[in-house]
């Protein structure tokens, strides 16, 4: 059976693109496509297009001229902005999320700071679905100069493609090297396998991997490639997926001599390791490496690898991408990637 579109999602997708065509008008009072041309477009009834430019006629931005038709109001524009914003349309991961994580806030903020110092204003598209047909619409309907896209799941790849082939101006921020669509990635996989070169000169082999999920498997990818290359295979038994009853099953491991000899913490930061790392025995502290990502919180009495994700590197590359590509210098073919770079810690201090 066919799902029914939502009358309050489809109000919402027209009276987003009449807002930035009114926007697009300018200082002139332009005429507004009509419910026929928009009804089309959107492929939804007569009466839910008239009902969302009755609310945009109430709201102001339209203005009905009897036997005419509609035009835009130009009273509604900043008569304040001074300066000519270049707008950047942001999408972030599959386009439907509803909470940010601190790894995309932070990183939505550095990128946030540099678009602004370019004269960018920013909006956010939310995408329908994971249907490609109905997420290129979206995306089309959608006014913009360049789309930047932030870890695009693997199933729209194909709409990145057709956005492209339209003219669309994109720079795509990818989770692996392997997306032919993405400008950049952070490179966890290089960083992953020099890590593995690392441990394998100090002779450990039995490495505890947190957490092997498919978001955050990439420095393991790393690291079993480099183990294969020593002609060594991982302990995948070692390789915890989640978070249900870790620290317990991780303990009784480090205090079995032998078990484990590094612990390799992709997931969970300082904020969340460091209390576990600082129950366990001095014994355990001087006998396993661990290597934990160093958020909010310092390393403070904690011996090891620390690592940082680069987020203002990447921040500055793309919008040094955003720049050349609103410039007319296409960059769909680069694929640069941002290295990952560990620090060793010993009792607090970085060496």
């Amino acid at each position: 059976m066919k799902k029914e579109k939502s009358p309050v999602a489809e109000y919402m997708k027209i009276r987003r693109y009449m807002l930035n065509f009114v926007e697009q008008a300018g200082e002139k009072s332009v005429q507004a496509p009509t419910i026929l041309e928009l009804s089309r477009k959107f492929g939804v009834s007569r009466p839910t297009v008239s009902k969302a430019m009755k609310m945009l006629t109430d709201d102001g931005y339209i203005i009905g001229r009897p036997g005419l038709g509609a035009f835009t109001n130009p009273a509604k524009i900043n008569r304040l902005q001074v300066t000519k914003y270049k707008n950047v349309a942001l999408i972030v991961g599959d386009g439907m999320m509803v909470h940010f994580e601190p790894y995309y806030l932070e990183l939505l903020g550095r990128i946030g700071v540099g678009i602004a110092r370019q004269n960018f204003k920013a909006n956010f598209i939310q995408l329908p679905s994971h249907q490609q047909e109905a997420a290129a619409e979206e995306i089309a309907a959608t006014s913009c100069d360049i789309l930047l896209w932030i870890s695009p799941p693997e199933e729209l790849s194909p709409v990145i493609r057709q956005l492209r082939e339209r003219g669309k101006r994109l720079v795509v921020l990818a989770n692996t090297p392997d997306c032919k669509e993405g400008n950049l990635y952070f490179d966890y996989e290089a960083f992953g396998y020099r890590i593995g070169k690392k441990l394998l000169a100090e002779g450990r082999r039995n490495i505890a991997y947190l957490l092997n999920t498919p978001a955050w498997s990439r420095p393991l990818i790393g690291l079993q490639k480099a183990y294969q290359e020593a002609g060594i295979t991982l302990d995948s038994r070692l390789f915890f997926p989640d978070m249900i009853q870790l620290w317990p099953k991780l303990e009784k491991l480090l205090n079995a001599s032998g078990k484990v000899d590094a612990v390799f913490s992709a997931v969970c930061p300082t904020s969340v390791f460091l209390p576990f790392y600082h129950s366990l025995s001095p014994q355990v502290h001087s006998r396993v490496r661990f290597i934990v990502e160093e958020d909010g919180q310092p390393a403070e009495s904690f011996s090891g690898w620390i690592f940082r994700t680069p987020f203002q590197k990447m921040a500055d590359e793309i919008c040094r991408l955003l720049a050349l590509e609103c410039g007319g210098i296409p960059q769909e073919q680069t694929g640069i990637g941002i290295p990952i770079v560990e620090q060793e810690v010993k009792d607090g201090v970085y060496l």
